[in-house]
Order: C-alpha cells, then sequence, then structure tokens
C-alpha cells in the first residue's frame, strides 16, 4: 500500500475515517458469525484510504512545522475534553498565539478550522455515547459541553447527518 513509515499524513476528511473506527469498535464488540472477517475488512479499508490520501494530499514530515507538536498537543486535549468550552482565545492561549496567527495556522496543518475540529470532537464523543450508553441525549449533551439540547442536536445532525436518537437507533440496530 506504499504507506510511509513515521511520516504524518494530511487526510482531510476525518469525519469518514471517523466513522470506519467506530465502525471496527463496535465490529470488535459485537457477537455476529463474520466477526473476524468484517474486522479485516474494515481494516483493510481503513488502510487503503489512507495510502490514497498519500498521492492526493501528499505527506509532511512532523518536523516540517516548528508549531506542529504544539498544535497536535492542542489538539489531542480538544479530543480528550470534548465538555471543555472551547473558544479562539483559549486555544490560541494554549500555544501562546494571537488569535488570527492560530487560526491561520490551525487550518493550514490540520486542514480544518478550529472551531469546526471542536465541533467534530464533540460530535465524535456524542456518538460513542450514544452508542455505548443508554444516556439521554440531554444527558450526552451535558457531557459534550453543550448548555442547550437544541444546539447540540442541531450541530449533531450538521455534522452526522441524523438526530442524536436516529442515530442511536441506526447503531444499536
Amino acid at each position: 500500500l506504499d504507506i510511509p513509515l513515521d511520516t504524518v499524513i494530511r487526510y482531510t476528511d476525518v469525519n469518514f475515517l471517523s466513522e470506519l473506527i467506530r465502525n471496527l469498535t463496535n465490529e470488535f464488540y459485537s457477537a455476529g458469525t463474520n466477526k473476524t472477517k468484517m474486522i479485516d475488512s474494515l481494516l483493510k479499508t481503513i488502510l487503503i484510504k489512507i495510502s490514497e490520501t498519500n498521492g492526493i494530499r501528499g505527506i509532511f514530515p512532523q518536523t516540517s512545522d516548528p508549531h506542529y507538536s504544539e498544535l497536535l498537543e492542542l489538539r489531542q486535549k480538544i479530543y480528550r475534553n470534548p465538555h471543555i468550552k472551547w473558544t479562539v482565545e483559549l486555544m490560541a492561549s494554549e500555544v501562546n498565539m494571537s488569535r488570527s496567527y492560530f487560526q491561520r495556522i490551525y487550518r493550514e496543518t490540520f486542514g480544518i478550522s478550529c472551531i469546526s475540529d471542536v465541533i467534530v470532537s464533540k460530535t465524535d464523543k456524542a456518538r460513542e455515547i450514544l452508542s455505548t450508553t443508554s444516556c439521554t441525549v440531554s444527558q450526552v449533551a451535558v457531557m459534550c459541553g453543550y448548555d442547550s439540547d437544541e444546539h447540540f442536536m442541531r450541530q449533531f445532525k450538521k455534522v452526522v447527518g441524523v438526530t442524536p436518537t436516529v442515530y442511536r437507533k441506526n447503531v444499536q440496530g
């Protein structure tokens, strides 16, 4: 597949890759008769999608951007803590950058705006909670840092394509 080692690969369709990984996780915990074949197929799909990225968007070594490691650390913090009220000001201060410079360099580095990435982190966490617990939509909204159920449901539907309730029904079959 020609996937380079020790190299960060810029992959902009994060939602698609997240969905594949989520499906892989769900399959791992399922009791399906073709569980092993499904896991194998999903892993192959993930690797093929990553290898296709190499030719389209290119690759870049971790050292090519002097801010890469601190931006990556911040991004990981955002995804680990979707309940935090992340603002541009807060994120910029985390990496000691001005607001405008931070927004520009974040988008250049990850191919997505910092606020869009925060929303993706929240919806990713919501999908995980919805597919593995029986928490109410209101509880999920709070766990993902939303003050309003309506705002949560609106953003979730915009990113995922369906409401949280429909998503849960689809995942739990």
